[in-house]
């Protein structure tokens, strides 16, 4: 069984890489890949688990589709992620039209027609990048991964990488944001006596 670090913004918590409930056909069928290399599941707890779930590239070299599963009960409105070059982007990815996903020749599954959907193409529907090198970047899904659902993008290297991120920031619920509302207003109203 593999293992994988992901340091959390509150400090480091180690993921088991194995079973998971991840959903099937997160990530679409694209070259050589009939659905995700790589699937970050959030749990109801705001840790991830990590699942390799194909060891077949996409490009048919090294380049990972990776879904993400929100199991928690918020939003989740970005990840941060760390590995070898896994934002190496070298502009063969999933979101890529026509036959730019794949190096090798006649895989089973054609490249994604949708994209790209930012200017990297290796972002999936909703998704976009900002990296600060080649081994570290953030993912920021639009509007957000609602609890239950899922989106996808692509990276590069094999899903067996060092993939050591894992921040996950995610919108306050609507309790929360009330509360927070409340207590404000107690604090105004206070104030405003004294």
């Amino acid at each position: 069984m593999r293992k994988l670090i992901v340091p959390f913004v509150c400090g480091l918590a180690a993921l088991a890489v194995g079973n998971s409930s991840a959903i099937a056909t997160t990530c679409p069928a694209i070259g050589f890949a009939n659905d995700c290399n790589l699937i970050l599941t959030v749990n109801s707890n705001l840790t991830i688990t990590a699942t390799v779930t194909n060891e077949l590239p996409y490009d048919g070299v090294e380049d990972q589709l990776v879904g993400v599963v929100n199991n928690s009960q918020t939003t989740i409105t970005s990840i941060n992620l760390s590995g070898g070059n896994i934002f190496g982007f070298d502009g063969d990815g999933a979101g890529e039209p026509g036959s730019g996903c794949v190096v090798k020749s006649s895989p089973p599954n054609p490249c994604f027609t949708g994209g790209p959907f930012d200017q990297t193409g290796y972002a999936g529907p909703g998704t976009s990048f900002t990296n600060s090198d080649s081994d570290n970047g953030t993912v920021f899904f639009k509007p957000g991964i609602a609890p239950g659902g899922t989106a996808w993008f692509s990276l590069e290297e094999q899903a067996s990488a060092n993939i050591r991120g894992g921040g996950v920031n995610t919108v306050p619920e609507p309790g929360s944001m009330m509360l927070l509302g409340s207590g404000l207003l107690g604090f105004f109203w206070k104030r405003r006596r004294a």
